[in-house]
Protein backbone atom coordinates (compact mmCIF):
# COMPACT_ATOMS: atom_id res chain seq x y z
CA UNK A 1 0.00 0.00 0.00
CA UNK A 2 0.94 3.76 -1.13
CA UNK A 3 0.12 6.02 1.10
CA UNK A 4 1.20 10.24 1.02
CA UNK A 5 0.93 12.31 4.56
CA UNK A 6 1.13 15.97 4.19
CA UNK A 7 2.89 17.54 7.58
CA UNK A 8 2.26 20.45 8.60
CA UNK A 9 4.45 23.14 10.95
CA UNK A 10 7.45 20.35 11.16
CA UNK A 11 9.73 21.25 13.94
CA UNK A 12 12.48 18.53 13.67
CA UNK A 13 13.28 15.65 11.34
CA UNK A 14 15.81 13.05 10.71
CA UNK A 15 16.64 11.20 7.95
CA UNK A 16 18.93 8.27 7.92
CA UNK A 17 20.02 6.75 5.17
CA UNK A 18 18.03 6.70 1.69
CA UNK A 19 16.34 4.00 -1.05
CA UNK A 20 13.76 4.58 -3.99
CA UNK A 21 12.58 0.97 -3.05
CA UNK A 22 10.96 1.19 0.84
CA UNK A 23 8.70 -1.24 2.56
CA UNK A 24 8.90 0.11 6.35
CA UNK A 25 6.73 -0.24 9.43
CA UNK A 26 5.49 3.39 10.38
CA UNK A 27 4.23 4.92 13.50
CA UNK A 28 2.33 8.12 14.16
CA UNK A 29 0.83 9.14 17.58
CA UNK A 30 0.24 12.26 19.30
CA UNK A 31 2.50 14.16 21.91
CA UNK A 32 1.69 17.76 22.16
CA UNK A 33 1.80 17.59 17.89
CA UNK A 34 2.50 14.70 15.71
CA UNK A 35 5.35 12.31 15.96
CA UNK A 36 6.59 10.19 13.09
CA UNK A 37 8.74 7.24 13.29
CA UNK A 38 9.79 5.38 9.78
CA UNK A 39 11.80 2.51 10.08
CA UNK A 40 13.02 -0.27 6.77
CA UNK A 41 16.21 -1.84 6.76
CA UNK A 42 17.04 0.82 4.17
CA UNK A 43 16.31 4.30 6.28
CA UNK A 44 15.07 5.66 9.24
CA UNK A 45 13.07 8.91 9.41
CA UNK A 46 12.11 10.95 12.48
CA UNK A 47 9.29 13.39 12.35
CA UNK A 48 7.42 16.01 14.73
CA UNK A 49 4.95 18.14 13.40
CA UNK A 50 1.96 20.66 14.84
CA UNK A 51 -0.22 18.54 11.96
CA UNK A 52 -0.76 15.45 9.55
CA UNK A 53 -2.91 15.24 6.81
CA UNK A 54 -3.61 11.75 4.60
CA UNK A 55 -3.89 12.91 1.02
CA UNK A 56 -4.06 9.23 -0.76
Amino acid sequence: MQVELLFGGVTELSLTGISTDVIADISIRRNGGVVLDLVSPAMQIAASAASVTVSR
